[in-house]
């Protein structure tokens, strides 16, 4: 309940304009900076969470959050909600000249700090997005995507080809190791069909919430958002579930680009196919902003 009461006042208060959509990215900065001073002071919950030495929870960096896929979630989340509500932001010149740059930088950070795959994949996705409601760029959408996707296929076919697991960044080591399917990759894909067999066992209702972890025997989520709705509640919660994210996809391509629209698609996709995000607050409040901004009239 407390992700559906913590996205209804945030959203409640840009439509009552208590607060505005420049401040909600101010205050969705601010956790990402605690943990930047808690990287540099030493502090990571990893070791104490984890049972691991210092060394080796650097590399993977949770700080006050205590897991790393959290932890980047959080440091993102600013860059992800101006993704879907830049057209209030571009405007401010303090956005342009202060908020924007420290979000980049928190976005950066997350990448270096977290060796997350993921969290590499948001920014290159993210970055475009927020670019694409400025004027300048805007009409020349087109270009500017192939731009921004043609350098990220590269990037993928030099860690493809290039062994870069002996180059001490842990997210390069990662996605070298991806390329060279290591056994998290492998396992994920397992548990994708091992998922989508229960969802055929039960294809209308699903087994009940949670019910992946335990139908499966692994004790854990699927890490897939899609699969563990499709087990959780079936076709049924499936559809009620993404209706209104598709249904804003279509309105953002028709208000912004259909460029844009495709490229927050790549973004919700690289979200539900790499973890479990439909109980996380930080995923649920940039759906419902992206909803809010494309969906409804009168916004803050």
């Amino acid at each position: 309940m407390t992700v559906y009461f913590s996205c209804f006042f945030v959203i409640s208060g840009l439509y009552l304009k208590i607060i505005t959509p420049l401040g909600v990215v101010v205050i969705m900065t601010l956790p990402g900076l605690i943990n930047v001073i808690a990287y540099f002071l030493g502090i990571n919950y990893v070791t104490e969470i984890y049972d691991l030495s210092s060394d080796s929870a650097i590399k993977r960096f949770g700080g006050f959050i205590g897991h790393p896929n959290a932890m980047l979630t959080r440091m993102m989340l600013p860059l992800l909600i101006a993704a879907v509500i830049g057209d209030k932001l571009i405007e401010s010149h303090f956005f342009n000249k202060v908020v924007f740059p420290i979000i980049i930088l928190l976005g950066v950070f997350a990448v270096f700090s977290s060796g997350s795959k993921k969290a590499l994949l948001f920014f290159v996705i993210a970055l475009p997005l927020i670019l694409a409601f400025y004027p300048m760029v805007r009409y020349r959408m087109a270009l500017f995507f192939c731009i921004s996707v043609i350098p990220m296929f590269i990037l993928f076919w030099y860690f493809s080809t290039v062994d870069l697991s002996t180059s001490g960044v842990e997210v390069f080591v990662r996605i070298s190791n991806m390329f060279e399917g290591d056994e998290s990759t492998k396992e994920r894909y397992f548990m994708a069909l091992m998922g989508l067999n229960l969802f055929s066992e039960s294809p209308i209702f699903g087994h009940g919430l949670n019910s992946f972890s335990v139908m499966s025997g692994l004790g854990y989520y699927s890490h897939n958002n899609a699969v563990e709705i499709l087990v959780s509640g079936g076709l049924l919660l499936f559809l009620c579930y993404y209706f209104v994210f598709f249904y804003s996809v279509l309105f953002s391509g028709i208000k912004v680009s259909w460029f844009y629209a495709l490229g927050v698609l790549l973004l919700f996709i690289g979200f539900d196919s790499t973890s479990v995000s439909f109980m996380d607050r930080g995923i649920h409040l940039v759906y419902c902003l992206f909803a809010m901004n494309f969906l409804v009239r009168k916004v803050a």
